[in-house]
Parts: structure tokens; sequence; C-alpha cells
């Protein structure tokens, strides 16, 4: 893909994650692409953080995720989670995808108003990444 490209300068261009937990995929992608001396803009990911929703969980406690509960893949919170606060998440997965970042908690049908893109001047996409742990949220 890197070597398709005619230009390296993609400035004017943004990078979008939905479903970033802890900022792997997204790291690994802008590693690739500086190896590769593509110079990009600004990288956005949106998630909720949570991890899966309660209203999943049936009456067994266990969702119909192949035996996940409620809060599984979420990043802060309980004890097994790696963070106990949003700021302290942010902070250190901001800093671990790299410079030019920008996390947006919430659920995508809540996050993804009209006004985000002009409030936020994010620019025309250079890639797109969807890694989402609903069917649901993929499709919002």
């Amino acid at each position: 893909l890197l070597a398709a490209l005619h230009s390296k300068d993609f400035r004017d261009h943004d990078i979008y994650e939905f479903g970033v937990r802890y900022g792997g995929g997204l790291r690994g992608f802008r590693e690739q692409l500086s190896e590769g001396g593509v110079q990009i803009g600004h990288t956005w990911g949106f998630d909720s953080f949570t991890g899966l929703p309660a209203s999943l969980v049936n009456q067994g406690g266990k969702s119909n995720y192949s035996g996940y509960v409620a809060g599984d893949f979420g990043v802060v919170g309980s004890a097994k989670k790696q963070f106990r606060t949003w700021p302290e998440a942010e902070q250190a997965i901001t800093k671990s995808i790299g410079p030019e970042t920008t996390l947006i908690e919430g659920f995508f049908n809540e996050s993804l108003t009209d006004e985000l893109p002009a409030q936020r001047k994010m620019k025309p996409a250079f890639f797109i990444s969807v890694d989402c742990d609903l069917y649901g949220s993929t499709i919002q």
C-alpha cells in the first residue's frame, strides 16, 4: 500500500478509528506510515471505553458473546481494568498512539454528531478503521 502512494504528504488528511480500546491498532498503523515516510494529519479514536454494555447480559449473567460479561473489553473501572479513571486512560492511550491524537469517548450514536467535524476541525479521511465489538456499533 505504501509503495503505491504517489505522494507521501497527507497532512491534509486524518486517520479515524472506531473501536480503539488500548490503541494498539492505531499505534501500529501510525508506525508503519512513519517508517514509510508518509506524513499524515491528526489521528482520531472513537470508543465508549466501557466495554460490552450491560444490556447484553442475559439472566444467567453471561452475554450472547462467547461467554463475555458486561464491561469486558472496557479500559476503565473494575479491578480487571487497567485504569481507574477516564482521564488516566485517555492520557495513557493517547501517549501510546502518538502525537496529534484525540480520543472521543462515548457511544457512537451520542458522540458522532453532525457538528463534530466542524467543531474539531476534522479533515478528510486518509484511512478509516472500523474495529467495533458489536454489530450495532458497526452500523451506526
